[in-house]
């Protein structure tokens, strides 16, 4: 058991040293102005929340001009795709909804949980056409949400925000995070 948190704990701490890392190279690139690509981006990714990976979701990807660019789903599948057109202005929101199974509080007889569903949804942000690969999960849905709430999606905003995602999870062993879900 020992060995899968400490799996997990690396894994996420991979994940946030590579968001940071595309921060850094974004703030390399003009503050403030949002960019285009003059070829369409493909974007592929996995999905996952705190019971492991989601392969039934839809998505969305929404541009900084809150224009909806590319719909998908993921009807089984284990990875997503997305194109983006040429006009897509970044950044980009990438959000996936889908069917949460919880588990329902065990009953005072000691009746084992039911599980109970709701939707929920999950997002990341992909700040610059050449990206490629990007994860949607609880973790980059804490980012997306601090950095908005620390005034949008700017390299110093998310730079804050990778850091405080991941002082989010130190004190949850796997790191996976459940607040504001």
């Amino acid at each position: 058991m020992k060995h899968i948190m400490h799996c997990s704990t690396v894994r996420l701490r991979l994940f946030i040293l590579g968001f940071i890392a595309v921060v850094a190279c974004t703030a390399c690139s003009e503050s403030g102005k949002s960019t285009s690509s003059p070829t369409p981006t493909k974007l592929s990714g996995a999905i996952s929340d705190e019971n492991g990976p989601i392969r039934v979701a839809k998505l969305s990807a929404t541009d900084s001009q809150g224009v909806v660019r590319a719909t998908a789903s993921l009807n089984g599948e284990q990875r997503y795709n997305l194109e983006l057109p040429v006009e897509t202005v970044y950044p980009v929101i990438i959000s996936a909804t889908y069917l949460h199974a919880a588990k329902a509080a065990e009953s005072k007889e000691g009746a084992p949980a039911a599980e109970e569903s709701h939707e929920a949804e999950l997002r990341t942000v992909v700040l610059e056409p050449g990206s490629s690969i990007v994860d949607i999960s609880l973790r980059s849905t804490q980012i997306v949400d601090i950095a908005r709430a620390r005034g949008g999606f700017t390299p110093e905003n998310l730079a804050h925000a990778s850091a405080a995602a991941l002082n989010l999870g130190a004190g949850g062993g796997s790191g996976g995070g459940h607040e504001g879900h």
